[in-house]
């Protein structure tokens, strides 16, 4: 089985192990205190390192969040989940299957699940009565810049 083209051109040391035999856990808290602060004329951004990171050859999950009111519009390249776990949010979207043509807006809150399918433009925009925490995933895990996350990584 092929997990990611790389295996096959001798590139496998640019990304982590597939998981093949345990499943791996960790546990995420919204009392996790980031690591990092990065501000920027879209708002503040905060990370938390390795111990709110998933990450192998077939998966990749991580804690992330945003200050309040902080605005961020990304395309995704690839399907990924969002899980809320502190805070609201408004977000603003258009589909890729819809030319693009038809936006649309819904709010989320604590406990929300969104999927962002690939080709998807997304915003979203931070309540201004606090920070948005959520988990987000992507499946494969190789579907991130392999060795851009594999050299964040090492540096945490």
């Amino acid at each position: 089985m092929t997990l990611w083209s790389g295996y096959e051109f001798n590139k496998a040391d640019a990304i982590p192990d597939p998981i093949i035999d345990e499943i791996p856990v960790i546990h995420l808290s919204a009392d996790i205190e980031p690591i990092s602060e990065t501000k920027t004329t879209a708002g503040t951004y905060y990370m938390f390192g390795k111990e709110a990171i998933l990450w192998s050859a077939n998966a990749f999950a991580m804690m992330e969040m945003f200050g309040k009111g902080t605005s961020l519009t990304w395309m995704y390249p690839f399907d990924e989940f969002h899980y809320i776990i502190q805070g609201r949010a408004r977000v603003t979207y258009t589909l890729a299957g819809t030319g693009h043509t038809q936006k649309k807006v819904l709010d989320v809150e604590v406990g929300d699940l969104i999927v962002t399918p690939v080709g998807s433009i997304v915003e979203f925009k931070v309540d201004p009565s606090g920070p948005l925490r959520r988990v987000c995933g992507v499946m494969p895990g190789v579907a991130m810049n392999a060795l851009q996350m594999a050299n964040w990584a090492k540096e945490q």
